[in-house]
């Protein structure tokens, strides 16, 4: 992974594992699904890898899905899988260009950044770029590993291509003070023992953060 963007043996890795029925991916996109509320809606993910959000979404959820994928490897491989898919469209560039560009003037009813934030050294201006395309009331749900990641990206694995790092709480501050209103902040899983209450309640412990926020009449502070 070179600047935190994926390449084909990423790729391959990714899409591997949301062939995994019990992995992690696949849970989350069993929970991601759960809170989305009734359609037709206009939908924006923000660096689609493999593409497994948009695809559900493609389907009887959204009437518009928009994907942004940076990495060119990451863009050839969902260009190819939705080439043909009417209500899907993905852009090659960072959230920022094309904010002013494919994106401008441009608002959805739900934007989703899925393990996203972490390969960023500036989340909170992505975030920023993201609040001004949700309209009023619309939603938006964030995924990024817990602040032990910190250890497995610096010591362990030094080619994860995640440059933040934050806890649970410290996810959930960004969001707010990036404008939007937290609804809700948990994990995914919990390590050793697999259970949904100390995942939701014990989240600064768990796995895989989950920040759910809307756009309020607020701003951005």
């Amino acid at each position: 992974m070179k600047n935190g963007l994926f390449d084909k043996e990423q790729i391959t890795d990714l899409d591997a594992r949301y062939r995994q029925r019990d992995s992690l991916p696949v849970r989350k996109i069993s929970h991601l699904a759960g809170l989305i509320p009734a359609g037709p809606l206009r939908c924006l993910d923000i660096g689609s890898g493999t593409g497994e959000w948009l695809e559900y979404l493609s389907g009887d959820v959204a009437r518009e899905c928009v994907g942004v994928e940076p990495g060119d490897d990451g863009y050839d491989f969902l260009r190819r899988r939705f080439l043909g898919k009417k209500n899907v469209v993905v852009h090659h560039g960072f959230l920022g260009e094309l904010s002013e560009t494919a994106l401008a003037g441009k608002t959805f009813d739900i934007i989703t950044m899925l393990d996203v934030l972490e390969h960023s050294p500036t989340p909170s201006s992505m975030l920023r770029t993201a609040y001004g395309h949700l309209r009023e009331g619309g939603l938006l749900l964030c995924t990024t590993p817990n602040w032990y990641d910190m250890i497995w990206s610096r010591v362990v694995s030094r080619n994860s291509g995640h440059m933040t790092f934050h806890s649970s709480l410290g996810w959930a501050s960004l969001v707010a003070k990036s404008g939007f209103y937290v609804q809700e902040v948990r994990t995914l899983k919990f390590p050793l023992v697999d259970s949904e209450w100390l995942a939701k309640h014990l989240h600064p412990f768990g796995m895989c953060v989950l920040v759910v926020a809307m756009r309020t009449g607020g701003g951005i502070p």
